[in-house]
């Protein structure tokens, strides 16, 4: 009696594991996993370590460099800094498809959305450029024939600014735009949330040739870090926006040392 072949048996399927998952991924979705995603984390976990001293962190990183950058970049004529900022406008649209798509990865709005706000963020720069060589001063009538009133307008000093986590880009130019054109030392707090686009703008500064101290970049929370850029005596000047519970502590801290 000639027995019936045996069905082969059905192979069974080992378990994936996470090299042949990355294995079936597209190469640029393997590189931001590989890549970027670490990368990012590793700059920001390095400056929260640092967070967690914030008066040594602001010392270190930016009182040095502003006192040193501060009065050769007041005395820049006007014109210089506003040619400075519209290069920077143009390195800004060279670079949106760059910029936008990384606005959408870590903040999450659409492509369309996000292309707007870095044409958005460059205008900023573009518009301040202008004005740098527009900051005219006043002549005031005196109450006496033998006087003359006259008002100078200069920099305050070193600018604290702080940006939320939804226009990640656009207001970073919006505050450190003004900054750089009036002859102010600019030092940035972005959203923890939301950092990376900070990170990646301080490169193209670095790239127009924006001058070392001039610009400062700190990461970290904002009840840490934020709260020592309103308490340092340093700071001249906080421009903030976020949410109004954020923004009362800010002009609590801020009205300590009458900022």
């Amino acid at each position: 009696v000639q027995q019936a072949p045996r069905r082969p048996r059905r192979a069974v399927d080992a378990p994936p594991t996470v090299v042949s998952v990355l294995l079936a991924l597209p190469l640029t979705v393997c590189t931001v996993l590989l890549v970027a995603v670490p990368a990012a984390i590793f700059v920001v976990y390095s400056f929260w370590q640092d967070a967690a001293n914030p008066r040594g962190l602001w010392r270190r990183t930016t009182l040095a460099e502003y006192r040193k950058a501060q009065p050769a970049w007041e005395a820049l004529p006007p014109v210089e800094r506003g040619q400075l900022l519209r290069r920077l406008a143009q390195l800004i649209l060279e670079n949106r498809e760059r910029l936008a798509r990384l606005v959408v990865a870590e903040q999450g709005k659409p492509l369309a959305e996000a292309r707007g706000e870095i044409a958005y963020a460059g205008a900023f720069f573009e518009w301040y450029g202008e004005e740098a060589k527009r900051v005219y001063g006043d002549t005031i009538p005196a109450p006496a024939g033998d006087r003359r009133i006259m008002v100078l307008k200069q920099p305050v000093g070193v600018v604290g600014a702080i940006t939320p986590w939804n226009f990640p880009s656009a207001m970073i130019t919006r505050k450190v735009g003004p900054g750089i054109a009036a002859g102010c030392t600019v030092v940035l707090k972005p959203s923890d949330v939301s950092p990376v686009s900070a990170i990646i703008l301080t490169e193209v500064l670095e790239k127009a040739g924006v001058p070392k101290g001039v610009f400062n970049l700190v990461i970290g929370k904002g009840r840490v870090v934020g709260e020592a850029i309103c308490n340092h005596s340093d700071a001249d000047m906080v421009s903030f926006t976020g949410s109004t519970q954020a923004g009362i502590k800010v002009g609590e801290a801020a009205a300590r040392t009458v900022k």
